[in-house]
């Protein structure tokens, strides 16, 4: 079941990280949702079939948007995936913190 509070969470918040400058809250932001994709792309094809995965990218190769709708189809619940991997980073990320008294 999915802690909705978690995900709700600002994480520039929870990581207290709000003194940093834009540029460079920006390019946290963009490290985690890197992290999130590639670790959701890992948890997808984990599930998929070699039929599947081959499909997929042969998607991939055409388009992206392709490669996205192949994903829907096969995972209804995506955005349910997608939020249990933002919430797994953002635990990571706030125990890392709390463990080594930086929060």
């Amino acid at each position: 079941m999915l802690d909705q509070n978690l995900l709700k969470q600002n994480i520039i918040k929870e990581l207290g990280i709000e003194s940093l400058s834009r540029e460079k809250k920006a390019g946290l932001l963009q490290r985690m949702a890197d992290i999130v994709q590639q670790r959701l792309t890992l948890n997808l094809m984990a599930k998929m079939s070699e039929q599947d995965q081959t499909n997929f990218e042969k998607n991939l190769n055409e388009t992206p948007d392709k490669a996205q709708e192949f994903i829907q189809n096969m995972f209804p619940n995506l955005m349910e995936i997608i939020q249990e991997e933002i919430i797994k980073l953002k635990q990571e990320l706030t125990n890392h913190l709390k463990e080594n008294n930086t929060l």
